[in-house]
């Protein structure tokens, strides 16, 4: 209920109106702390619109990285991934 509650809000902040997660989806928890859920796009939001504002939204759901994969014609699941990733590289030693 939370992540729906978070998810809610990043949108209205960011003004995606024609967002919408249905009623009874259920939230599928991933291995790296993240999650993937269904979002409905409405007409006048498109996925290319969405994904201009991917940093702002991982900015707000305080993840690392999202992704979005088409599942029907406006139905796509978002995938959140919050794992830490190393900003440094690793040489040999």
């Amino acid at each position: 209920m939370y992540i729906r509650w978070k998810l809610g809000i990043v949108f209205t902040q960011l003004k995606l109106e024609g967002v919408t997660i249905p009623i009874f989806q259920r939230i599928q928890k991933t291995p790296n702390k993240g999650y993937s859920i269904l979002l409905k796009f409405h007409l006048g939001m498109s996925p290319t619109r969405f994904l201009k504002k991917k940093e702002y939204i991982a900015v707000g759901l305080k993840a690392s990285d999202i992704e979005l994969e088409r599942i029907k014609s406006n139905i796509y699941r978002l995938k959140v991934r919050k794992g830490i990733m190393s900003v440094l590289p690793e040489y040999p030693k």
